[in-house]
């Protein structure tokens, strides 16, 4: 990762004791992370206080005479400091200076470490014990590190106070939620501290888009929650409501997120540009044998493991939906252009496609709008191509498999107690994996 450091020199006589000094130093642009860190040279009876203050004045944090390195950062920051971006612009060390008998030198290592726009791992809708959920906060944190999640959002259901709390994780950026819960329909919003003050329930569409439009207003986004699900679908009017993205896979895959993924194939002929997530919904495992959390995962190209960064790459649909955290990838390439991002269109203008962690005789198939510009069983666990764009509009890529006997009678068994309508229809094939669109204009 890019990085430079500096050093600042700051010498105490014997006369600045027990006062207070500002050690200011300039923070660069697009910076992701900053690491503070200190020496001294002398160590007899020598303390020096440490504190940091943003640019326009307000304390960061203060963490005494005792600790001697600090990180800062918008996932994570040291005990005392609060967590933010390192945003460009001149920040001030606090140095309190204590017993300095004949003076002291103190140096100060600043290294600044930048952004850099990487595929994270995360799952964009969970629950804990703060609404119907199994597993406290913290627990639930220590399952995403095990599952080796780059990000989680915590979405429980309308509950705006378990929010104001502060989760951080050096290992993995914990972004606020609450899943705005009605008899008529689910949504997540994503990013804010709380969306709104009033009380969640909404009996009218009037008063749902009210509540949902406060906590745009606030700078949340927002995500309808499966919206075909037989179980507890979408009953609002659905395109008279303002959303940010769509959940096209809740859970494990089913037959209600195939007609969620075919209802979003058909905006996207339409020409809207509405990014696609996933979420596991997470509650709790089951008799010991699931692993449900991050099933299915989405995996983002952000600029940084921000929050507002991780939220960006979620709301310009630069994400892909894989089964699990180490499920099949696939990675679509245009001229630089990633998935989510649009390129000029022109004659014999071509797709890279990269796939990794792929299964033997599952299908790969590439859309050029309605039209399957490839489809062929997949050969190796990993791939590397390039084929041409025939038109205007989009592309787009999926994995998908045709469950055998065993997994056919199991799916029955356990949609017998969960959806029993769905119990003897056959079984249309099932995602593994699915990209955003790049668009050709």
């Amino acid at each position: 990762m890019n990085s430079e450091k500096i050093t600042i020199k700051r010498t105490f006589t014997a006369d600045d004791r027990e006062k207070y000094y500002y050690v200011p130093f300039d923070v660069p642009e697009n910076c992701e992370k900053m690491k503070i860190s200190f020496v001294t040279d002398k160590t007899d009876g020598i303390c020096i206080d440490l504190g940091l203050v943003y640019p326009d004045g307000r304390q960061n944090g203060a963490s005494g005479g005792r600790v001697k390195e600090i990180e800062i950062s918008a996932r994570y920051s040291t005990d005392g400091y609060e967590p933010s971006l390192p945003y460009s612009g001149t920040w001030q060390i606090i140095a309190g200076v204590y017993r300095p008998k004949d003076g002291v030198t103190v140096t100060y290592t600043i290294e600044f470490i930048f952004k850099k726009r990487r595929w994270l791992k995360g799952d964009t809708h969970t629950h804990t014990g703060n609404s119907d959920g199994n597993l406290k906060a913290e627990k639930l944190i220590d399952y995403a590190l095990k599952k080796g999640l780059d990000y989680l959002i915590i979405t429980d259901h309308n509950n705006n106070r378990a929010g104001n709390r502060n989760y951080t994780d050096e290992n993995i950026t914990i972004i606020k939620g609450m899943e705005l819960t009605e008899f008529k329909g689910h949504c997540n919003v994503w990013g804010i501290e709380k969306p709104f003050d009033e009380p969640y329930c909404a009996n009218t569409f009037e008063e749902f888009t009210a509540l949902a439009q406060k906590a745009r207003d606030n700078g949340g986004l927002i995500s309808i929650n499966h919206p075909f699900c037989k179980m507890c679908g979408w009953h609002w009017p659905l395109d008279d409501f303002r959303f940010d993205a769509v959940e096209v896979w809740n859970g494990p895959m089913r037959i209600d997120n195939i007609t969620t993924l075919n209802w979003w194939h058909k905006k996207l002929l339409k020409g809207e540009r509405l990014p696609a997530v996933g979420g596991s919904d997470f509650h709790r495992d089951f008799a010991g044998i699931t692993r449900l959390l991050a099933c299915p995962t989405t995996v983002v190209y952000a600029n940084s493991n921000s929050p507002a960064d991780i939220l960006t790459a979620l709301k310009n649909a630069n994400s892909v939906i894989t089964s699990k955290p180490t499920g099949p990838m696939l990675y679509l390439e245009c001229e630089g252009k990633t998935v989510g991002e649009e390129v000029a269109f022109h004659e014999n203008i071509k797709v890279s496609v990269r796939g990794e962690r792929l299964k033997k005789g599952h299908l790969l198939e590439i859309f050029n709008n309605d039209e399957v510009i490839y489809s062929e069983k997949i050969k190796s666990a990993a791939i590397d191509f390039s084929l041409p764009v025939n038109s205007r509009g989009f592309i787009r890529a999926q994995i998908s498999n045709q469950y055998k006997a065993v997994a056919t009678f199991l799916y029955h068994q356990v949609v017998k107690l969960m959806i029993p309508e769905d119990a003897k229809l056959p079984l249309p094939r099932f995602m593994s994996c699915i990209t955003n669109p790049i668009w050709f204009i």
